[in-house]
C-alpha cells in the first residue's frame, strides 16, 4: 500500500472518529429526527412483512 493510498483510506476514517464523539453528545431528539426514526421502523415493519409474505408464498 502506498503512502497516498494509506492517506486516502485514513482520512475518512480520522475525521469520523473526531466527529463521531460531537455528533453523539446530541442526546435530545428533534421532531424532525423522531418522525424520521418514525418512518425508519415502518419501512423496516413493512420489509419484514413483504419477506414472511414471499417466504409463504413459495
Amino acid at each position: 500500500m502506498t503512502p497516498q493510498t494509506r492517506k486516502r483510506l485514513l482520512a475518512p476514517l480520522f475525521a469520523l472518529t473526531i466527529a463521531a464523539p460531537v455528533l453523539g453528545a446530541c442526546e435530545e431528539q428533534g421532531p424532525a429526527e423522531a418522525l424520521g426514526e418514525k418512518i425508519d421502523n415502518a419501512v423496516e415493519s413493512t420489509a419484514e412483512a413483504v419477506e414472511e409474505a414471499a417466504e409463504k408464498a413459495q
